[in-house]
């Protein structure tokens, strides 16, 4: 009884939290933050609880998408395209070699240096093993 209670207090907090995130979701920060979510959702196997707010953040995410840049933050196109990808959505991956010639280098924006570059990292390795949708 007490673990059905948490797990309600859980999936209450996490769409208050996925509400706050969607209203805002245009902002660079915002949309960094509900794609991170949505991953974490997934790799933790509780995604069904949310289907129709992690495809609303991903709809959002496709029509803000740019085929030439991505979404103009390295860090949020790699994670982006990976979630996109997974999704059936299609998007092309000239995005990620796009990412090489920015403003940034390359290598800069994937330094790891601190965690949040760590986890870019990660989610470029990632990127490698995500195919086609068919």
């Amino acid at each position: 009884m007490q673990a059905e209670e948490n797990e309600e207090d859980l999936i209450g907090a996490i769409e208050e939290e996925l509400a706050s995130i969607e209203t805002c979701v245009t902002d660079t920060a915002a949309r960094f933050e509900a794609l991170t979510l949505v991953d974490l959702m997934e790799r933790l196997g509780i995604q069904r609880y949310f289907q129709h707010q992690i495809q609303r953040i991903l709809q959002t995410t496709y029509m803000q998408w740019d085929d030439k840049r991505g979404l103009n933050d390295a860090k949020a196109t790699v994670l982006a395209f990976r979630l996109l990808r997974l999704h059936g959505f299609q998007v092309s991956a000239g995005v990620l070699m796009a990412l090489e010639g920015g403003k940034k280098s390359f290598y800069d924006c994937f330094s790891v240096d601190s965690p949040t570059n760590v986890s870019a990292m990660l989610n470029l390795y990632r990127c490698s093993q995500t195919g086609l949708p068919v």
